[in-house]
């Protein structure tokens, strides 16, 4: 399984169990609600949200940002196209058959896009964020941290065989 897949398992499953995902930044705040009334998972109050998002019985969910969906997905996207096999386990056939770049080229430039799309993911402001876009931010840019430690400080692709695997 691929480590996005994992890492979107892992962080539902963390959101389901705990009420929140943690993260070095916090969702968005609202506006109006007191501390401790479950305003947001990740703003240091202690109360979970609901499916739906909404936070309160009178709060209502916050509508996605088109500018921040453009660029959650342009990052989705390009995480699909460098990682043929991780998006065909999330059931995106189209890239049946394929495989990623793996010559000295490619993870020159795998390295290079990773730099730029966590730059972009932590330009990105949280206040704007719908709940939703809040955890696909955290997620993307998670996957994309770990996959650039993986390629720059710990140099898998030449000191560990099985990253070829």
């Amino acid at each position: 399984m691929s480590r996005i897949a994992l890492l979107s398992i892992a962080c539902a499953t963390s959101l389901a169990l705990a009420g929140g995902c943690k993260s070095s930044e916090p969702a968005p705040a609202k506006d109006s609600a007191p501390a401790g009334s479950g305003a947001s998972a990740a703003t240091g109050s202690s109360g979970a949200t609901g499916a739906s998002g909404a936070t309160g019985a009178g709060d209502a969910p916050k509508a996605d940002d088109p500018n921040v969906a453009k660029a959650l997905t342009e990052v989705h996207e390009a995480m699909q196209k460098v990682n043929p096999p991780g998006a065909v386990v999330l059931g995106l056939h189209d890239y049946d058959g394929l495989l990623p770049d793996v010559s000295a080229a490619g993870l020159e430039a795998e390295t290079q896009r990773l730099a730029a799309a966590i730059a972009m993911l932590e330009a990105l402001d949280p206040a704007v964020m719908s709940e939703r876009q809040w955890l696909e931010r955290e997620v993307l840019l998670n996957a994309s941290r770990d996959d650039h430690f993986t390629l720059v400080e710990l140099d898998a692709p030449h000191r560990n065989p099985m990253f070829y695997m």
